[in-house]
């Protein structure tokens, strides 16, 4: 290996979302502190932990190579000292692997010996990254193990002590995982700290455990802002600024916010939403999240409950003013969805007799238009 690619050395993002994974390691409670080491980081430290960045790759045919096709061995040397590394991986095939690694050297040195072997994609107990001992060569210096389907092993006369000891059990133990805590209330009037116990100076910092999705939510004066104002140049089409919070597994339960608008910040058309079971979404398409949506116009006069794409209800609501500190409820029980609006309820819907679809469990959401939007007093209960 010369090189590995992972779009992130930590991935920090809730499992329901697009693109998961591709990173040395997942990190998606960060209320627990959980955490797991993916197949990846092991391959990785197969070469990283017994080389370092002066040695020599030798090329294939005089000392790298590959073994039936199934399979390669690639071996590092240090110029100067003579101490080398080899790295083997196979695929689908068994091997013994026999092979002159010194040259016939009077004096062949014994070597460290890793393995890691891999199970449908996932590490057995005990797996990745195990002392094997010293292999010695024979007579002629021939080094010979046993390659199961599906390993990696590194053989090396390296001095690996140091890095031993980053494999040991406070690596390798992890805090239990926890679910997510309910229930849970917000009410931003104090950032968090950053990863420095620092908070920021203009009172401007990110919600604890919030995802954006699209636009940006940061807390301003004690209250969760959609800071992007109009719709950007992107990536790719967004329906709307959108960012969730919560367990991917939860089921039954409401969410609560408080909303405001600026009338000189919005266009008349402008509108907030709270969500619950919020599952996933195509971040390619103008589409809106796979959930129960609750969206309110208040300038307008008007609400529309939204099962992603689908629009499940919909009706009128008399704001005396839309520009005063307003509140959303949305709640879903088993196969209903209800909303309430500054406590008048408006939705009471049997979701399953008009569409279908796995609504059944998901994230919490809020969002807005293409506008600052401010969002106060969060909660996420049980029911």
């Amino acid at each position: 290996m010369t090189s590995t690619v992972a779009w992130s050395l930590l991935w920090v993002v809730y499992p329901s979302l697009p693109y998961f994974g591709n990173a040395l390691m997942y990190a998606t409670e960060p209320w627990s502190g959980s955490y797991e080491l993916r197949p990846t980081l092991y391959t990785t430290a197969h070469t990283t932990h017994s080389t370092k960045p002066d040695m020599k790759f030798l090329q294939v045919n005089d000392g790298s190579g590959l073994l039936n096709d199934s399979g390669s061995f690639v071996t590092y040397l240090d110029e100067d000292t003579k101490a080398f590394s080899v790295v083997v991986e196979t695929l689908t095939f068994s091997f013994e692997l026999g092979k002159t690694l010194t040259d016939g050297a009077d004096a062949a040195p014994s070597l460290r010996a890793y393995r890691t072997r891999i199970k449908d994609d996932l590490f057995e107990t005990g797996g990745y990254m195990v002392d094997m001992g010293k292999i010695s060569p024979d007579k002629n210096s021939v080094y010979s193990i046993d390659l199961g389907v599906d390993e990696m092993w590194t053989l090396t006369t390296m001095d690996t002590t140091q890095h031993d000891s980053q494999f040991g059990e406070t690596v390798l133990t992890p805090p239990e995982s926890g679910r997510f805590p309910m229930p849970y209330k917000y009410s931003f009037d104090e950032p968090p700290p950053n990863a420095f116990g620092e908070t920021a100076a203009d009172g401007v910092a990110s919600a604890q455990y919030w995802s954006d999705q699209a636009g940006v939510f940061a807390i301003e004066n004690g209250r969760l802002v959609q800071q992007v104002p109009e719709r950007p140049v992107e990536w790719s089409p967004e329906d709307a600024p959108s960012s969730v919070i919560g367990d991917v597994n939860t089921t039954d339960y409401e969410v609560k916010v408080k909303f405001q608008l600026n009338e000189d910040e919005v266009p008349e058309d402008a509108y907030v939403f709270a969500g619950v079971r919020v599952d996933n979404w195509n971040p390619n398409a103008l589409v809106r999240p796979s959930g129960f949506l609750l969206t309110v116009y208040p300038n307008l006069g008007k609400w529309r409950l939204w099962a992603g794409m689908r629009l499940l209800s919909w009706g009128a609501v008399e704001f005396e003013d839309p520009f005063a500190e307003h509140e959303i409820v949305v709640r879903a029980v088993g196969d209903e969805v209800f909303g309430f609006i500054n406590g008048e309820q408006v939705v009471d819907k049997k979701w399953k007799d008009w569409i279908r679809g796995d609504f059944t469990k998901g994230l919490a959401a809020i969002g807005s238009g293409w506008h600052r939007a401010a969002f106060d007093d969060f909660e996420i209960n049980a029911v």
